[in-house]
């Protein structure tokens, strides 16, 4: 008979621990799982808050980045037309200093002759004179 009175005390213990489990999940667990739902439920309000307040920034954000590509692209397409052009002004002034080379030889030559004649004539007429 003590086999069965232990039997029964722990059945007691047992059942008393699951009515305990079962009313601190009434009285703890669900206020606090409501709780919870609330505060997900605020969480998400903000959420969307935080969002709708983000898009104008998000939106300015992408139309500042679309402007600096556009900027970058005409920078680009800018150096390009600049240096094209550097190109062409080096080779004008490389076709200009070959110019006034060839002036300077064709002038220089009878300058010289000139110079020349003429400080012949000067000494002629200096030993006569």
């Amino acid at each position: 008979m003590e086999y069965a009175l232990w039997n029964t005390i722990a059945l007691w213990i047992i059942a008393s621990f699951f009515l305990v489990l079962t009313l601190l999940l009434i009285f703890v667990g669900i206020p606090v799982a409501l709780d919870i739902k609330r505060s997900a439920k605020r969480l998400q309000g903000t959420v969307d808050e935080v969002r709708v307040k983000m898009d104008p920034i998000l939106f300015s954000a992408q139309s500042m980045a679309d402007d600096l590509q556009e900027m970058t692209s005409t920078a680009k397409r800018e150096v390009n037309r600049m240096g094209s052009s550097v190109d062409r002004v080096s080779s004008r002034i490389d076709d200009l200093a070959s110019l006034i080379e060839v002036v300077q030889d064709e002038i220089q030559q009878p300058l010289l002759k000139s110079v020349a004649t003429l400080s012949g004539a000067r000494r002629f007429l200096s030993r006569y004179l």
